[in-house]
């Protein structure tokens, strides 16, 4: 803590704790009042010079409270006038239990905390009773009883239809205040609902000879430049090699490597399998297979030359562990754009943009067939088939440059600590979405050693 805030804090507890005392007489509720404030300032100094843990504290303030509620219960047992309202120069009226109820509830919460301090406890005392357990069971009958017993003496009819009109009007403010935040959302996301119903619908009529026949073009024009590849679902397994770019299932994994697992043995998810086919990577990643796998929210990655592929199996997770569902994937080129030496905005190289521009007829075909041109190009190329627009942070990206969602990555290789060279990125892929809020995981390699692969896993 600041040293001037620790200062004004400390003072300003010292202050009201003395005070307090000095007022409290022989009135045993303003006694404990006091103790309350007496323990807040004693625990601001071990929180400052001895910085050990305030939980003793906390536990004693939280019996202080307990004691002023039971206290301020106990001699309220005769009264059968708890409930009616007296305000200066007005008649009595009837109020509401309701600070009644709030009372007994923060007394159960603080006499739990007194006894058992942590949740932990609280959970694991009832594995194995003890007297802790009989405590805590017998504090919490007797506590309920007095206040069932005050809170049936003291409701009238009169008390009991103000309770019942205080309710309906807290409840309706809550409801009409949660309705109309709802209903002001609801407005203004209309438009932009109603206009995605349309682009998923005017998607699905699309047939899958015309999607493919689109994909088709846009890889053979791309391939014409520089160009960089995004992976997508696919509906004919044979249109890439051997079928072993995949999302889920089993892997293809040589005979010699182990199915990872996580520090306490559990086996890791394998996310998916790629083959390094970009123009961009390079001779010596050309040729090779990616094999990721989840263990312990960290990225386990097996790079094998695509010749291994003939000793390599398909493989089981070992036990009966969770697989995700198996999705064949497609590769397809996208034009690849250099950013500018000054370039201060990030251009990743995932150029989109130029291929309805630099294409007429492209552009004349998908005008033709969809509304509005870029929502058919994202969900053709995304792998989020749902959005709207072209992003890498929602796409399979192998061989462009690196859309960073976080700062930047410390990649070497671990057997000569050069460093490594991008290859690939993807959105989570997993189907409870484990990778984190929007997460993208990022992978790099070396060069010189393409079995030395490393990943990261980003999210905001």
């Amino acid at each position: 803590m600041n040293s001037f805030i620790f200062g004004a804090a400390f003072i300003t507890a010292l202050v009201l704790s003395a005070a307090l005392t000095r007022d409290a007489g022989a009135d045993p509720v303003r006694i404990m009042v006091a103790g309350l404030f007496w323990t807040a300032t004693v625990a601001l100094v071990w929180h400052q010079w001895v910085k050990r843990s305030l939980l003793y504290f906390a536990r004693f303030g939280a019996f202080l409270g307990t004691a002023i509620l039971v206290f301020i219960v106990y001699k309220s047992l005769s009264r059968e006038d708890m409930f009616i309202v007296c305000s200066p120069g007005c008649p009595p009226r009837p109020g509401t239990f309701w600070p009644f109820l709030f009372q007994w509830a923060i007394c159960l919460g603080l006499a739990s905390f007194v006894i058992w301090g942590t949740w932990e406890r609280f959970a694991a005392g009832w594995e194995k009773p003890s007297l802790r357990t009989f405590t805590w069971s017998v504090f919490i009958a007797a506590w309920t009883a007095a206040c069932g017993y005050l809170l049936v003496r003291n409701t009238s009819l009169a008390v009991l239809k103000q309770s019942g009109k205080s309710f309906i009007i807290l409840v309706g403010s809550i409801v009409g205040v949660i309705g109309g935040l709802f209903l002001i959302v609801y407005l203004l996301t209309l438009p932009s609902r109603r206009r995605a119903k349309r682009e998923t619908e005017e998607f699905e009529r699309l047939d899958a000879e015309t999607k493919r026949a689109v994909v088709n073009q846009i890889d053979t024009l791309a391939r014409r430049g520089n160009w960089q590849l995004v992976y997508q679902r696919s509906e004919n397994a044979d249109q890439f090699a051997n079928g072993v770019a995949r999302i889920g299932g089993q892997p293809l994994l040589p005979t010699g490597v182990e199915w990872p697992k996580s520090q306490d043995g559990k086996p890791g998810l394998f996310l998916l399998q790629i083959p390094l086919t970009a123009q961009r990577l390079g001779e010596s990643w050309r040729d090779r297979l990616l094999s990721i796998f989840l263990v312990d929210y960290a990225l386990w990655i097996v790079s094998q030359h695509r010749d291994d592929l003939a000793l390599s199996i398909e493989r089981a997770p070992p036990g009966e562990e969770y697989t995700q569902k198996l999705v064949r994937l497609q590769g397809i080129a996208v034009p690849f754009k250099e950013p500018a030496i000054d370039d201060e905005d990030g251009n990743t190289g995932f150029d989109t943009k130029s291929l309805l521009e630099l294409n007429p007829a492209l552009k004349e075909r998908i005008t033709a067939l969809f509304s509005r041109p870029k929502v058919l190009l994202a969900r053709l190329l995304n792998y989020r088939s749902n959005t709207s627009e072209v992003s890498t942070e929602d796409a399979i990206l192998v061989g462009g440059n690196p859309s960073l969602i976080q700062g930047e990555h410390d990649a070497k290789c671990p057997t000569c600590n050069e460093p490594m060279r991008f290859l690939l990125q993807f959105c989570d892929v997993t189907e409870e979405e484990i990778m984190g809020d929007s997460g993208v995981a990022y992978v790099y390699g070396c060069d010189r050693h393409p079995d030395q692969c490393f990943g990261f896993v980003d999210f905001y």
